[in-house]
């Protein structure tokens, strides 16, 4: 059975479709036909509802061998062993290294191991001074919906200043903001004959959120 679901995940196809396939099995889980029960069932692949009940890790130099190279990113995190997200950094001290050269090369990394890239939903590139986000769909370079999240929600802001690294980390990277982005705010979007995947803004997840408390409260 768990065989079945490694591969299952693993044939997931490397393009916009394979990232539509992989976001509803995050959602709704698989459908998994049990050989000892001879029966079928839903197996989910996080919890979403209980969030300690997952294993979140962070992980330093994460090497992989893509099929059209090998990839060595400087920070991927894992739930329960799923690279959802990938970071690379640049030195801020460095002065003709900035965040375009962290993102040009997450560009290359999506060239050569695009396999990752059907299960990470958004990459950040950072040089410390200035943090930008975009959702990996295999988009040209330049083409990708780049931007800055400047709000840590559900955190105050007065406790990080105008750090927007800071605040990107607690406000998009936070254990329930990570997956609510991914389970509710994450979608391929279709216009006419075109495919791409977007990402709410931290102003639309803020809003949506405080919208739905407001509601369920009353």
């Amino acid at each position: 059975d768990l065989d079945f679901i490694i591969v299952s995940l693993r044939t997931i196809p490397t393009n916009l479709e394979g990232i539509r396939r992989f976001l509803d099995v995050f959602r709704n889980g698989l459908v998994v036909p049990l050989q000892k029960e001879g029966k079928e069932r839903v197996v989910k692949l996080l919890d979403l509802e209980n969030l300690e009940n997952n294993e979140f890790a962070v992980t330093n130099q994460f090497k992989l061998e893509g099929s059209k190279g090998s990839i060595r990113a400087d920070i991927v995190l894992l739930v329960n062993g799923i690279p959802l997200v990938l970071i690379e950094c640049k030195n801020p001290t460095e002065e003709k290294v900035d965040w375009t050269d962290a993102y040009r090369q997450i560009k290359r990394y999506e060239g050569e191991a695009p396999e990752i890239f059907k299960y990470v939903q958004f990459s950040m590139a950072s040089d410390g001074m200035k943090t930008y986000h975009f959702p990996n769909g295999f988009s040209e370079e330049s083409k990708d919906f780049l931007s800055v999240w400047k709000d840590p929600y559900p955190f105050k802001t007065e406790e990080f200043k105008d750090d927007i690294f800071k605040i990107t980390i607690h406000g998009l990277l936070s254990k329930p903001n990570l997956l609510d982005l991914i389970e509710n705010f994450t979608f391929i979007r279709k216009e006419k004959d075109k495919s791409t995947k977007i990402m709410t803004r931290y102003m639309q997840f803020r809003a949506s959120n405080r919208i739905f408390q407001r509601v369920i409260n009353t």
